[in-house]
């Protein structure tokens, strides 16, 4: 280093004394004037690198940060994530990944206000914020993802017009599917439909055509629908939804025993679903895990009771009696259960027990009128006629719309 500065200072002594002979002036004035400007010149020099080797290692240091957030937004660490993404926001404030990444660990958490704050940043930075993030390591894309937000807070209209920004930049399977899921909830249907089609033709997916196939259950078009439930088992023969979603269409139809038989197909395949996708689980944090199984389980129940149901309808009460049994033990909160299997026990002429479990279904449920109305069933069936007038009373005042509260 030494030998380095003294060669500077000597090379530029050598340049003024050249430089002061050849306009004809005392060259050796132009050899001192070097000496004394060559520290002046090394100073300067050092001030320039190390103000770019600080702003490199600024930069370097915000990239560490960011890095260090997305993958903890992955483990389902969000706290620590959004400590770094802070961090990465500091030292590089004109980052459009460190505000997207943080905007979406803020929507993970359901914060989404907070998330559109973030997503706006990162959008306002980079005005052709696609061709950046097109090809990004992270998969990014702002619009997109603020559209996300938009629709868990409700706002269609505006989901909308992110996702048909996003895919004028970037056509992609995920934005046509949530876009077709946008407009489901504001009832345009063909629109829906459309947006589904496009999805499927960029990459047919199992999910995808179970999406539309219940988005054609739901506009009522229930041959397509099960057309794309048959699809969806083809892709994915182990998924359990293709048979559940299935057994709805039937359950719709009155076709009872054909619902019954795909639900205890789809029940079968659960836990084998389950442990195919043990590694994906896996890597979820421990919160996102927790989720996802508290979901299958509720599912689960849901599925029980709808089999009791199934079951009731084909005058088959006593396997009724035990899907039920199934659902409360599985989630013992559910009011429907209960009510349900009182109902199922009426049918029976076991009275006593029916209202045991109609009371249960009042007490978690006390503005289910259709609780009330049940109950007030039972309690005519078995000649409580005081007690029925008042479940049919506070069944007709939570819905006065109910014809048969009324008849009751």
């Amino acid at each position: 280093m030494e030998g380095l500065l003294l060669l500077i200072a000597m090379g530029t002594a050598i340049v003024f004394a050249a430089r002061f002979h050849k306009q004809g002036r005392v060259w050796w004035w132009g050899l001192l004037y070097g000496l004394i400007l060559s520290p002046v010149a090394v100073i300067h020099m050092l001030i320039l690198v190390l103000k770019a080797l600080g702003g490199s290692l600024s930069q370097r240091d915000a990239a560490s940060y960011l890095d260090s957030g997305v993958s903890r937004m992955m483990d389902g660490e969000y706290e620590k994530a959004l400590s770094d993404l802070d961090k990465a926001i500091e030292r590089d404030p004109e980052s459009p990944h460190a505000h997207e990444v943080r905007g979406w660990t803020f929507a993970l958490q359901s914060r989404y206000d907070k998330a559109i704050l973030d997503y706006n940043r990162a959008i306002q930075i980079v005005d052709n914020y696609i061709d950046s993030f097109t090809n990004d390591r992270y998969g990014l894309n702002p619009h997109y993802r603020r559209g996300l937000a938009w629709t868990e807070l409700g706002e269609y209209e505006r989901a909308i017009d992110d996702f048909a920004i996003a895919l004028e930049f970037n056509p992609n399977p995920d934005v046509y599917t949530a876009r077709a899921e946008a407009y489901a909830e504001l009832g345009k249907h063909d629109r829906s439909i459309e947006d589904y089609n496009e999805a499927i033709g960029l990459h047919p997916t199992a999910e995808t055509f179970l999406a539309r196939g219940r988005a054609h259950r739901i506009f009522g078009a229930p041959d397509k629908a099960l057309s794309d439930f048959k699809v969806a088992l083809k892709l994915d023969p182990t998924h359990p939804n293709s048979h559940i979603d299935a057994a709805g269409i039937h359950f719709a139809e009155g076709e009872f025993k054909k619902a019954l038989a795909e639900l205890d197909i789809g029940i079968s395949m659960i836990p084998d679903y389950m442990d195919a996708h043990e590694k994906f689980l896996g890597e979820l944090g421990q919160e996102e895990q927790l989720e996802i199984y508290d979901e299958v389980v509720k599912e689960l129940a849901w599925l029980y009771a709808a089999r009791g149901v199934c079951h009731m309808n084909v005058k088959d009460f006593s396997r009724a009696i035990t899907e039920f049994d199934s659902a409360i033990n599985t989630d013992s909160q559910n009011a429907s259960f209960y009510r349900g299997r009182g109902s199922t026990y009426s049918q029976l002429k076991e009275h006593e027990r029916a209202v045991e479990d109609l009371e249960i279904a009042v007490k978690l449920a006390p503005d289910d009128s259709n609780a009330h109305f049940t109950r007030g069933i039972v309690n005519f069936n078995r000649q409580d006629f005081v007690g029925a007038k008042e479940d049919f009373t506070k069944a007709i005042e939570l819905d006065a719309g109910s014809v048969d509260s009324y008849t009751g």
